[in-house]
């Protein structure tokens, strides 16, 4: 699924993408009561780890969920760390920072990352997505 083709992205419904403005579930909308991630950003988007700089990842959710913060290889698709995974969280503004290291302590390549911001009730995941470039 696209998110240009569903405003606000898809949701994630046990393993299903479900946009949530999809009305064929009749009128009450899956996940409409769920946490949702607002907004996010990463800076710098371009960033030499080796030089002591850190990426910061902001988000603010729509109410209190579990967050995940996830980096992953946008070559592969592998998993390269988990900065925070299934921590609850208040609704607002909040803010992690990466310092270019995979989960065993290990600069990561130089390249394209993917960050995932995820919130989750006990049934529904909505998920965000941006990108940082690590060069050295």
């Amino acid at each position: 699924p696209s998110a240009t083709t569903c405003p606000g992205g898809y949701w994630s419904i046990n393993g299903t993408y479900v946009c949530p403005f999809d009305y064929s579930y009749g009128y009450a909308v899956p996940g409409a009561n769920s946490p949702k991630i607002t907004s996010h950003s990463a800076s710098p988007k371009i960033f030499n780890p080796y030089s002591n700089v850190l990426t910061s990842i902001s988000y603010s959710t729509s109410m209190t969920g579990k967050v995940t913060i996830t980096i992953v290889n946008s070559g592969n698709g592998n998993v390269v760390k988990k900065i925070k995974e299934n921590m609850y969280e208040g609704q607002g503004s909040h803010m992690v920072y990466w310092d270019g290291k995979d989960a065993f302590g290990n600069y990561v390549y130089p390249g394209i990352y993917k960050y995932r911001v995820s919130v989750a009730d006990d049934t529904y995941t909505n998920s965000k997505e941006g990108f940082v470039t690590v060069t050295y």
